[in-house]
C-alpha cells in the first residue's frame, strides 16, 4: 500500500489448452506460471454500512414490540377474556354481568354473552332485534391487521426500494472500465482468429483437393475436415458457376454469385440466422472453390467469457450476428447507449470503453476488427455491456443485502399476519354471527368448534349454553302448553285448499 493505492497480483499456472485429451502437454509440462499485477485506487469514502445495520435492526425491534403489543391488546388479551367468561357462563356463575371487551369482534361476541347470561336468569329472547342492533362490522381485527401490516411495511418498503441505492453513490474504479475494454478487445481478436483459421482450413482443404480430383476423393477429404473442426455449419465444392461438385454437412445457404468470391463474408441480411461464409480459391487451370458456412454456435461460444456480461458480434450497421446470450438475428444492439459507444468505436475504429451513468450504471466496450487476416478486412465489432451492480463492489454488496433485508420483512409480515388472519379472525368474525343469532332466540343451529383454541373454547361454551337453554324452556312451566297452541294457531289459519 502507497499513497492511498494497493497493488493488487494474480497468477495461474499454465496448463494444457482447450481440447487436449491429455492431462499433460509440451507447455504444461514447463512448470510456468503467468503473474500479473494491478494498481488499484482506495476508496477512502467508502461508509461503513455496519452502523446502517444496526440502526435498522434497532427500528426493527421498536416496530415489532409496538406490533406484538397491539396484538396483544386488541387480540389476544380480549379473546383469552372472552374464554373465561363464557366458561363462567356455562358453570353456573351468572352473578356477575358478563365483561365486555371495548373493541370489534370481541366486543360483539361479549355483547351477545350478556344476552345470553340474562336469558339464563329468566328474560326473554330479543329475537331479531338483536341481529338489528349489531355494531357495523367494517371495522375490526382485520383493521387492526392492516394497520399492523402498514407499520411493518413502513420498515421493509424503504429496505426494498429506496435506501442504499448504489447506482447514485458507488465509486466505480476506472479499472473496471479498463478491464471490460481489454476483454472485449481479447474476445473480438478470438473471434476474428477463429474466423481467420476456418478461411486457413479451407485452403488446406483447397490444396489437398486439386483441380483434377474426382468427386468420391472430393467428398473424403470434406468429410474428414468436418469430422476434424466443429466450427463448419457445411464445406462443398462448386465448379466456376457456382454448382457443387461435392458436399458434406447441411444444406448450402450460400447464394452462387458468392460462392466464387474468395475471402470471408455475411451473405444474407435477413432470416432468422445468419450465414457466414468462407470461399478458398482451388489452385490449378480449372476454376474450382471450397465453400464452408460457420456455425453460429461456434461464434457464440467464443464469445462466452465470464466475467464480461452481455457481449454481442456485430456487422458493419452494427446488427447482431452472435451473442453469449439469446439474440434476433440482424436486430439492433438492445441498448441506445451501447450503440452510442459502438458508433463511436467505428468511426475511431479503435477499441472503446466507457461507464455509462445515465439509468442504470454500467460498464460498456465495443472493439472493432483489426485490419489481419481475412476477416480482418470485415468492418464488424464486438460489444459488451455489465451492470457494475453484477460486480463485486462494497456499495452493491451493501444494496444486495439491505434489499434481501426488506425482502425477508415483507415476507415474514405476509405470512404471519396473514395466518393469524386465517386462524384467529375469519373464525372470529364467523362466530360473531353465531353467538348473535343464539342470542336472538336461534335454538336449532348445533355449534361445532373446528379449532382447538381459545376461539374453539368460546364456540364449545356457547354450545353447551344453548343447551341449558333449550333444557331450560322444556322444565319452564306452561312453557310447553303455549307452544302447543300456537302450534294449533297456526294450524287452524292455514287454508285446506278444498272447496265446499
Amino acid at each position: 500500500v502507497a499513497e492511498g493505492s494497493r497493488t493488487v497480483a494474480g497468477y495461474a499456472a499454465v496448463t494444457p489448452g482447450i481440447g487436449t485429451t491429455t492431462d499433460t502437454s509440451l507447455a504444461g509440462s514447463l512448470g510456468l506460471s503467468v503473474v500479473t499485477s494491478v494498481e488499484v485506487v482506495q476508496d477512502s469514502s467508502s461508509a461503513n454500512h455496519q452502523l446502517f445495520g444496526i440502526l435498522a435492526a434497532g427500528v426493527l425491534l421498536a416496530l415489532g414490540a409496538l406490533v406484538t403489543f397491539v396484538l396483544f391488546k386488541f387480540l389476544q388479551k380480549p379473546l383469552l377474556r372472552l374464554h373465561i367468561e363464557a366458561r363462567r357462563l356455562t358453570q353456573g356463575d351468572l352473578t356477575r354481568p358478563v365483561n365486555v371487551p371495548r373493541f370489534g369482534e370481541p366486543a360483539r361476541i361479549g355483547t351477545s354473552l350478556e344476552s345470553l347470561r340474562r336469558q339464563l336468569l329468566g328474560a326473554p329472547a330479543h329475537g331479531g332485534r338483536a341481529v338489528a342492533r349489531r355494531q357495523d362490522d367494517r371495522t375490526g381485527l382485520r383493521t387492526i391487521l392492516l394497520l399492523c401490516s402498514a407499520v411493518l411495511l413502513s420498515w421493509a418498503a424503504p429496505l426494498l426500494f429506496l435506501l442504499n441505492r448504489a447506482d447514485t453513490t458507488a465509486v466505480i474504479p476506472q479499472q473496471l472500465v479498463t478491464d471490460q475494454r481489454q476483454r472485449t478487445e481479447t474476445a473480438a481478436n478470438r473471434v476474428r482468429q477463429g474466423l481467420n483459421e476456418g478461411y486457413a482450413d479451407l485452403n488446406s482443404v483447397a490444396t489437398s483437393v486439386g483441380d483434377g480430383t474426382d468427386a468420391r476423393q472430393i467428398k473424403r477429404v470434406i468429410d474428414t475436415t468436418l469430422a476434424e473442426h466443429g466450427r463448419y455449419k457445411n464445406i462443398y465444392v462448386v465448379d466456376s458457376n457456382g454448382e457443387p461438385i461435392a458436399r458434406g454437412g447441411d444444406t448450402p445457404r450460400t447464394p452462387r454469385s458468392t460462392r466464387t468470391k474468395d475471402g470471408v463474408a455475411l451473405v444474407n441480411h435477413s432470416g432468422k440466422l445468419p450465414v457466414i461464409t468462407a470461399v478458398a480459391t482451388v489452385p490449378g487451370k480449372d476454376k474450382r472453390y471450397v465453400v464452408g458456412e460457420f456455425e453460429i454456435t461456434f461464434l457464440n461460444g467464443i464469445l462466452t467469457r465470464p466475467g464480461l456480461g452481455n457481449i454481442w458480434l456485430t456487422d458493419d450497421r452494427h446488427r447482431l450476428l452472435a451473442s453469449n446470450k439469446g439474440f434476433r438475428a440482424f436486430a439492433d444492439l438492445p441498448d441506445a447507449r451501447l450503440r452510442e459507444t459502438a458508433e463511436s468505436a467505428a468511426t475511431s475504429r479503435q477499441a472503446t470503453g466507457v461507464l455509462l451513468r445515465t439509468g442504470k450504471t454500467t460498464v460498456a466496450a465495443a472493439v472493432p476488427f483489426r485490419n489481419n487476416g481475412a476477416a480482418g478486412e470485415l468492418k464488424w465489432q464486438v460489444a459488451s455491456i455489465q451492470p457494475v451492480s453484477w460486480l463485486a463492489l462494497a456499495e452493491y454488496e451493501a444494496q444486495r443485502r439491505t434489499m434481501l433485508a426488506g425482502l425477508l420483512g415483507l415476507a415474514t409480515a405476509t405470512t404471519c399476519l396473514g395466518w393469524l388472519h386465517i386462524i384467529v379472525v375469519r373464525p372470529l368474525r364467523a362466530l360473531v354471527d353465531q353467538a348473535h343469532n343464539l342470542a336472538g332466540g336461534d335454538r336449532k343451529t348445533v355449534l361445532y368448534p373446528r379449532h382447538h383454541d381459545e376461539v374453539g373454547s368460546v364456540v364449545r361454551s356457547l354450545e353447551l349454553i344453548r343447551q341449558l337453554l333449550v333444557e331450560q324452556a322444556k322444565t319452564k312451566p306452561g312453557t310447553a302448553d303455549r307452544t302447543r297452541d300456537a302450534d294449533a294457531d297456526r294450524t287452524t289459519a292455514q287454508p285446506t285448499g278444498r272447496r265446499n
